[in-house]
């Protein structure tokens, strides 16, 4: 376990050139990407090492690649929902005392990456990390940050407890700025696998992920059960050897209805957003 790395690019950078990390992106492409990004955060966008700074991050490459660039550069990514409010954002800025966005100006033919608003005052010595926002449930979303050793350390438990490697395709239909999609994708990285990002409504495309593309699948109870629902077709392609279920309990009702349908069991998953996985 102490052997994870302490850095993504470090993990990245470990791959052969020809792994395919993301459709159309190879290891050698993301981590020269990386290093051009984060040297122009620096350089021209004035970012600082441990600098706060916010992110509306959906299901896309392009999103994945500007946060890691993030990463590389030192910054402090607090992660939203691709479609989360100004307020929202402004709310989370006025703790932090202060927190410019990360956009993207273009994504292809590769993303383009400015920083936006004013910069905090103070930056933190705690070196390269992402902000997590708790459910919420008690009052306002507080903030919980991991750092990128405890990613990476979150990630090596998926890689080894699962056998990850460049072999597999891990399909997340999950919203990449939840705890339990971060794990699952920090893994991706690290093994090598190609991570096939989803939408979470887009039960179309996952099913076909299920029959035909991926390997593994991560899903929440939710999505489990409106899969387990759809009607049959004909299967190819990839052998399914993994479908995982965390931020929710599941039933002998949908074990049972999901193994069904596809032919494998529910694996589960527990964890924290300060934590992540865990068990």
């Amino acid at each position: 376990m102490n052997d994870a790395p302490r850095k993504t690019w470090d993990a990245l950078a470990a791959h052969g050139p020809a792994v395919e990390l993301f459709p159309g992106w190879d290891s050698r492409s993301v981590c020269s990407f990386i290093e051009r990004s984060a040297r122009h955060l620096v350089e021209v966008e004035g970012l600082r090492s441990g600098e706060a700074c916010s992110m509306r991050i959906g299901n896309r490459s392009a999103h994945v690649l500007a946060l890691l660039a993030a990463l590389h550069a030192g910054a402090r990514v607090v992660l939203f929902g691709a479609d989360e409010p100004e307020a929202e954002l402004e709310r989370v800025a006025r703790a932090l005392g202060g927190a410019r966005e990360l956009r993207l100006q273009a994504e292809e033919p590769e993303p383009a990456l400015t920083l936006t608003g004013t910069a905090p005052s103070e930056a933190s010595d705690a070196g390269a990390a992402i902000l997590l926002r708790t459910s919420g449930s008690t009052g306002e979303p507080a903030l919980v940050e991991r750092s990128e050793r405890s990613l990476l350390l979150e990630a090596e438990r998926y890689r080894r407890e699962l056998d990850l490697g460049p072999a597999d395709r891990i399909a997340l239909p999950l919203p990449v700025f939840h705890a339990y999609a971060l794990g699952w994708l920090m893994a991706s990285l690290v093994s090598g696998a190609r991570s096939l990002l989803l939408e979470p409504r887009a039960l179309g495309g996952l099913q076909r992920a299920l029959e035909r593309d991926a390997t593994i699948v991560a899903l929440t109870p939710s999505l489990a059960r409106l899969l387990a629902r759809r009607p049959r077709a004909a299967r190819g392609g990839a052998e399914l050897r993994l479908v995982m279920v965390g931020a929710g309990p599941v039933d002998a009702t949908l074990e049972a209805d999901f193994r069904e349908r596809f032919g494998v069991g529910l694996a589960r998953n527990y964890g924290s957003t300060e934590t992540g996985a865990t068990l």
